[in-house]
């Protein structure tokens, strides 16, 4: 038998307490990802209605008759006046907000799933110590 070098050895079981402090401790996690993200989700629709705006405005005021050329020429604009990266360069830090926000998200679904798994083995073991299966020779 061939095994994995990434294997893991067999945890320990869990007792019904411990698990119930585990639940406890990935609820409270779930919660500050979400008290995270909030903030985040203010700053980023801030910023997006900024640089919409802008954009907006160069394309408003363009000379180009094609929708296309105004909208190249706002791009241009845009790239031009924001390119020192500096915290006003609305398109990066638009980007920045965007992947911080989705980072945080995946990392509430882990968290989720884990209390999922933590969940059902807290159902299985409450299950076993109804039947009189724990403590017994």
């Amino acid at each position: 038998m061939t095994t994995s070098r990434f294997a893991r050895p067999p945890a320990p079981p869990m007792s019904l307490p411990e698990v119930n402090l585990r639940l406890f401790a990935l609820t409270e996690e779930l919660e500050g990802v979400q008290k995270a993200i909030e903030p985040l989700l203010a700053e980023h629709q801030r910023v997006s209605l900024r640089y919409e705006l802008e954009y907006a405005a160069v394309v408003a005021s363009s000379e180009h008759r094609s929708e296309d050329r105004r909208k190249a020429q706002a791009v241009v604009a845009m790239t031009k006046t924001h390119m020192d990266d500096s915290p006003e360069d609305l398109a990066t830090r638009k980007a920045v907000l965007e992947m911080r926000i989705k980072s945080l998200r995946e990392a509430g679904h882990n968290v989720r799933a884990a209390i999922n798994g933590m969940q059902t083995l807290s159902a299985n073991l409450r299950a076993e110590a109804n039947l009189g299966g724990v403590g017994r020779p």
